[in-house]
């Protein structure tokens, strides 16, 4: 599963999107009893299509949309100076961070927020009432993949034939894209766990870290920054270090 873990219980088995039809239901159940009901059948059939081809196009889109979040996540933790380096830990706070998931989920969702309210904004234009909530993105992070649940219902309202409305559907959305973007961030992370634990009490730290670390080192005082290769990131570790 990789270095970043499992974030709100996320099951990996879930990838499935769950509808909840409201009012549709029962509109079609109502038409099925009216005289003439085959003829009208068709028309109670029509809102029932259209949520499912609303569903598709959605979790298509967010699907899209994750990829090119994916992409502009790695450039905004590539590292382009000291200030860029991701803290895993402080003077203030010497223990290091448990995971950087939470760094990489913000910064994630501050690009897929951007594209969901572009969708949003455009559908509800031709059908006013759609409703899909910010910050409401779970997100689970492997060297192979990303998911993300959402965690909050999302709205869409249906027209019938006439132009009339049609009730809603409520889903909860998720997809998976086929990513090891950022594999290197994760291995680099366990390493400097790793020199975190095994430097901690040494006499001599920098010898330490230069014995150990396969990153280029930085140094200025009690603070050691990890560059990758590419600079696709940085990661400080300040000592003394409590792991």
């Amino acid at each position: 599963m990789g270095l970043f873990g499992n974030k709100k219980g996320i099951d990996y088995a879930v990838l499935l999107v769950v509808v909840v039809f409201i009012s549709v239901g029962a509109l079609y159940g109502q038409v099925s009893k009216q005289p003439g009901s085959l003829e009208k059948l068709g028309e109670a059939q029509t809102p029932i299509l259209q949520a499912n081809v609303e569903a598709r196009l959605l979790e298509t889109y967010m699907r899209e949309s994750a990829k090119l979040s994916i992409e502009e996540t790695k450039q905004k933790i590539r590292h382009s100076g000291p200030d860029s380096c991701i803290v895993s830990n402080t003077r203030a706070q010497p223990e290091v961070v448990s995971s950087i998931l939470p760094l990489v989920e913000q910064k994630f969702t501050e690009s897929f927020d951007v594209y969901l309210s572009r969708y949003e904004s455009e559908k509800s234009k031709r059908s006013p009432g759609w409703q899909i909530p910010r910050n409401a993105l779970s997100l689970a992070v492997s060297d192979s993949n990303v998911i993300g649940i959402y965690e909050k219902p999302i709205r869409i309202p249906l027209i019938d034939v006439v132009g009339k409305d049609a009730g809603s559907v409520v889903l909860r959305p998720a997809f998976e894209v086929r990513s090891d973007a950022f594999k290197s961030l994760s291995a680099g992370f366990k390493e400097v766990e790793s020199i975190a634990s095994s430097c901690s009490q040494s006499s001599n730290i920098s010898d330490c870290i230069s014995s150990k670390a396969s990153l280029r080192v930085e140094s200025e005082g009690e603070l050691y920054r990890f560059i990758s290769p590419n600079d696709e990131f940085c990661l400080s570790l300040h000592f003394p270090v409590i792991v």
